[in-house]
């Protein structure tokens, strides 16, 4: 286990039942010897779980993700295997989309300036043009990606009065239309939202999918919001993008390298950043601990793992 797991209280909940080893004090062959007598390996989301690290690991029977997003494994190789991997993809959820509602009302009354100004002892700003923010209600809410997250936020959205449009081939438009929202395509989506919320999983079809096109497409005055991964933005584009003021701001939970070392977009004003902080509340740390380690009781114990948390559910036999 990595120290993300170890923050969300897993190997305290998981020692009554295995021994529990903690990656990030082994060294490479340390890990390399836990890793031949492993029953399970849980990830805090970013520690990676390579081809090499599963094969490795010849008693391997689960793979738990203690997040949302599973890029991080190599899930070709656990499937060939009979491995599942598994991820707490349910804990999460509403944390998540709060946190795209948070950047939406942010942005849109320019919080993060007001903030810094006021703290300069600049009261005045609050008279100047700069300062004129605008309201959620009747605005466009575009979402792309409409699983557990878009649809949390789209409830969202819908509830302060925003109109939604929606982008994800893997949903019907039936279920779309349910929530009282529209399906489009994506230049559509971009051309027509006010806001543009990313909410889809980081696959070789999503990665850098709004680049300096998407963005052209987008209206001047348009905001974009990744509460996705970072790989899903061309980061220098959006740069470009804000800095000549093409659109009107960012708010981004997740950045394409983590942490970053030199992320310019951290100096503009209308960049909001949070250092992927989203799902990271009380309620939900506790949650996460809880799916997965009632998990990887039940994968140990015999049995498959629930449908609902289960990635590669494809598999023919599981590795015994």
């Amino acid at each position: 286990m990595d120290s993300e797991t170890e923050r969300k209280g897993i190997p305290k909940l998981l020692n009554r039942y295995a021994k529990v080893v903690r990656s990030y004090t082994l060294t490479a062959s340390e890990l390399r010897r836990e890793l031949g007598e492993a029953d399970a390996i849980v990830t805090g989301g970013f520690g990676k779980v390579s081809k090499s690290e599963i094969e490795s690991a010849p008693k391997l029977k689960i793979i738990a993700v203690a997040a949302a997003g599973y890029e991080s494994v190599d899930v070709q190789t656990a499937t060939s295997r009979g491995i599942p991997v598994v991820r707490a993809g349910t804990a999460d959820v509403e944390g998540v989309a709060e946190q795209a509602v948070g950047f939406m009302i942010m942005l849109a009354k320019k919080m993060n300036v007001a903030i810094s100004e006021l703290r300069k002892g600049n009261w005045k700003y609050r008279n100047s043009p700069e300062a004129l923010g605008s309201e959620l209600f009747g605005k466009t809410a575009g979402i792309v990606g409409f699983g557990m997250v878009g649809r949390a936020l789209g409830r969202k959205a819908s509830g302060m009065g925003m109109r939604l449009l929606v982008f994800d081939p893997y949903v019907k438009r039936k279920e779309v239309k349910g929530f009282g929202a529209r399906f489009v395509g994506l230049k559509k989506l971009l051309a027509l939202s006010d806001y543009v919320c990313l909410a889809a999983a980081l696959t070789s079809e999503t990665r850098h999918a709004i680049g300096a096109n998407e963005i052209e497409l987008m209206k001047p005055g348009a905001f974009l919001i990744n509460i996705a991964r970072g790989g899903m933005i061309d980061e220098e584009a959006l740069f470009l993008a804000l800095r000549k003021k093409r659109i009107a701001g960012a708010g981004l939970d997740v950045l394409e390298k983590e942490p970053p070392t030199d992320c310019p977009l951290l100096q503009l004003d209308n960049c909001i950043i949070t250092p992927h902080t989203a799902g990271a509340t009380a309620e939900r740390t506790s949650d996460i601990g809880r799916v997965i380690v009632r998990e990887v009781k039940r994968v140990l114990s015999g049995h498959p793992p629930s449908a609902a948390n289960w990635i590669n559910p494809k598999i023919k036999r599981l590795n015994k």
